[in-house]
């Protein structure tokens, strides 16, 4: 990986609830590369909004320490917003007659833009997430779909070197959605930026994100790419079928011996083989039961799917999952 643009050690925070003090992040420690999507995927609860708010300087940590773009998230929390733009999981109330090209173009001027660069960074995000006709109408009286859109383009107009956001697509529909995913690509590929999200679409982080980690009571449970979870954590199962019904001379031992295998079940005419990567066995389990003298009508595979793997390691029920729709691929 390149060298960190987003990098947590340690990372804590405590609230006292009832008089008793509990940890919402708890040592949390990762890096997010240069040009690089990581997905913060987790249960409500399990402290990812909480983190995002210590990374955008909005929330003191209680212990270990944070840096966004080389500065300190404490000691240098001026330059740490300069770099980031932070698209949080609630907007804010709208001021009474604020319209919204006047919010956008205000945002960028906030960041230290020219007026000049203010009202040309302002009119492209306005074109980029489709808000010409909404530039002149006020916030308050926008739905919660065209208010997640100002958001983004609140988030972006400054052309941040870090893009931290906070569950973005709630609320969008899949074109809206589509089109989000294509402009924040096209800013990594432009402009090499770094963006660390969360999600509850399963769909979404695996499709986007380079990286994955999993967060569940404020601790990560585990990190790693959609690939490298589901070969560690899951693998794929092969069942084979036999061409004759009744018990087979099914090759077991040879089987188990094969690199990546984890298990081997024989009942009767079907054999199930775990495997961490069904890729890398194929050919030593067919030459198997080619040897054996084992008649196959049909080999199937199923893939472990990231929802099954995240409801595991996480304890199953807390947590919402989603399917998204029409994402893009690039």
């Amino acid at each position: 990986m390149s060298e960190p643009v987003i990098s947590a050690d340690r990372l804590t925070r405590e609230f006292t609830v009832s008089g008793t003090r509990v940890a919402a992040v708890d040592r949390v420690s990762f890096e997010v590369g240069g040009s690089e999507i990581v997905a913060l995927l987790g249960p409500n609860g399990a402290g990812k909004t909480t983190l995002f708010r210590m990374l955008a300087t909005l929330l003191r940590p209680t212990a270990g320490t944070a840096c966004v773009a080389g500065a300190d998230v404490v000691r240098q929390s001026r330059a740490v917003k300069r770099s980031i733009g932070y698209v949080p999981q609630m907007s804010g109330s709208p001021s009474r007659g604020l319209l919204v090209g006047e919010e956008i173009y205000c945002s960028a001027q906030l960041q230290g833009l020219s007026r000049a660069e203010s009202r040309r960074r302002s009119e492209a995000v306005v074109r980029a997430f489709g808000l010409e006709r909404l530039a002149d109408r006020e916030l308050r009286f926008l739905s919660g779909g065209q208010r997640r859109r100002v958001d983004i383009a609140i988030g972006l107009v400054h052309q941040p070197r870090v893009i931290l956001l906070d569950e973005p697509t709630t609320g969008l529909d899949p074109d809206a959605r589509a089109e989000l995913w294509t402009h924040i690509r096209r800013l990594r590929e432009a402009e090499g930026v770094s963006i660390l999200m969360s999600t509850h679409y399963l769909d979404e982080a695996e499709s986007l994100a380079d990286r994955l980690i999993a967060l569940n009571g404020g601790r990560v449970i585990t990190v790693g790419s959609p690939r490298e979870l589901k070969t560690t954590l899951a693998g794929d199962v092969v069942v084979v079928r036999a061409g004759r019904p009744g018990p087979q001379p099914w090759p077991t031992e040879e089987l188990q011996r094969l690199d990546s295998v984890r298990s081997v079940v024989a009942d009767g005419d079907e054999l199930t083989v775990t495997v961490a990567d069904a890729g890398t066995v194929m050919v030593g389990l067919v030459m198997s039961l080619v040897a054996a003298h084992v008649m196959v009508a049909s080999v199937q595979v199923h893939t472990a799917e990231l929802e099954d793997i995240f409801d595991e390691i996480t304890g199953g029920g807390g947590a919402r999952w989603t399917q998204a729709a029409s994402l893009p691929h690039g």
